[in-house]
């Protein structure tokens, strides 16, 4: 039996990532650039890893980071190791309506960044 999955509009970002403490901590299991739909997906180990061993944390949630209409894509990671972690994540929203772009830097640890501008975030939360 598939897990469902689901699938959400993040409608406000800058908000949703600083509640998760910018997301510090968490791994990067894959990151996919699907070109043909100018879209980008990060798909995180625990979503709220940054809390992970504190009064505050919510439990393991693994997920997707889903940045649709992506542009003026920067990607760097080195050295590439097994293990990469999410520094920080910074977003900052310009614009209203049609004219909205999102811009979303992921800072890796050990060393790299993924950093993009996009239209929409969409965060699909995966069921166990």
């Amino acid at each position: 039996m598939d897990s469902i999955m689901e699938i959400k509009t993040i409608q406000e970002p800058e908000k949703f990532f600083q509640e998760l403490g910018g997301m510090h901590d968490a791994q990067v299991e894959k990151i996919n650039l699907a070109l043909h739909k100018n879209e980008i997906a990060v798909s995180i180990d625990d979503l709220n890893a940054a809390f992970f061993e504190l009064p505050g944390y919510k439990g393991h949630q693994s997920a997707t980071i889903i940045l649709e209409g992506a542009d003026d894509v920067i990607l760097e990671i080195s050295p590439i190791t097994k293990m990469v972690r999410v520094y920080d994540l910074e977003v900052r929203v310009e614009g209203t309506g049609k004219d909205k772009t999102i811009e979303v830097t992921f800072k890796l640890s050990p060393g790299g960044l993924l950093k993009a501008k996009c239209k929409v975030i969409k965060l699909e939360l995966n069921k166990s």
